[in-house]
């Protein structure tokens, strides 16, 4: 994939939310630059991601093996390196073991595999809606797939996430969440666009899976997309002053400015 290049300025994308629901007019996007004051709580949110130029990152745990959990103990372990937080946001889901927080599925950070890939297709939670998928990036390029398309495919990404459901597949709906309309939360996910860039998008308000499969892909665009997480989601972002917090995180992605060292 080529290097892609933008201007320094970060950008927002807010979406105005409109009724998501087949019939309805298109949902109204409006670009935010990082300096705006905040956002707009019945809005979705969306960061975009080009992984030819912009350095976003996945964490956990710091040096000593205790989890961050938040995103400004994660922002104080960077500034202590030199490195600025740009924007936090959580993974995907995770589970609470005696108060210590784990991803549920597959966690790759800096090339070495922290969590394996799960291959189950059924269990207990939106994780193994099945198709699930994986997020995986580095040296430029990026990828929303299928788990069982991940697997096959055997690479070895510098930094991966697994989660799910998949909220878009190959440009259209996953069927699975076609019926998911009643149960409606804060949601969390990514999106890749046809040309290469990620999505990150946050959604305050609530939304159920199905509308925000839909926001994906016909306001942002999406050829895949993948849910992270809903309810306890997170997104952080000091410079455009949002510090939005449902609940702690075990995976954190990051977006960090190294540039000041």
């Amino acid at each position: 994939m080529p290097n892609l290049q933008r201007p320094a300025t970060i950008l927002f994308v807010v979406l105005l939310l409109a009724q998501t629901v087949c019939g309805a007019a298109p949902t109204p996007v409006t670009t935010w630059p990082a300096s705006a004051p905040g956002f707009d709580p019945t809005t979705v949110n969306a960061y975009v991601v080009h992984p030819g130029k912009d350095d976003m990152r996945l964490f956990w745990r710091d040096t000593t093996g205790r989890d961050f959990r938040t995103a400004p103990a994660l922002e104080k372990s960077l500034a202590e390196k030199g490195t600025r937080l740009v924007l936090a946001m959580n993974s995907g889901l995770y589970r609470d073991d005696e108060g210590s927080l784990s991803p549920v599925g597959l966690h790759i950070e800096g090339g070495q595999e922290l969590v394996p890939l799960d291959p189950l297709e059924s269990g207990k939670g939106n994780f193994y809606l099945q198709p699930n998928g994986v997020l995986w990036w580095g040296g430029g390029s990026a990828g929303i797939v299928t788990t069982q398309a991940y697997a096959e495919a055997k690479l070895s990404p510098e930094y991966a996430l697994q989660s799910g459901p998949m909220l878009v597949v190959n440009g259209a709906l996953n069927p699975t969440i076609e019926d998911a309309r009643k149960s409606k939360y804060t949601r969390a996910g990514v999106g890749i666009t046809p040309d290469g860039n990620l999505v990150l998008a946050f959604a305050p308000s609530r939304l159920s899976l199905y509308e925000f499969g839909v926001v994906f892909r016909d306001q942002l665009k999406c050829t895949n997309a993948l849910y992270l997480d809903g309810a306890i989601v997170s997104l952080y972002s000091p410079e455009a002053n949002v510090r939005h917090s449902h609940g702690p995180m075990a995976g954190i992605i990051a977006i960090v400015d190294s540039s000041a060292k």
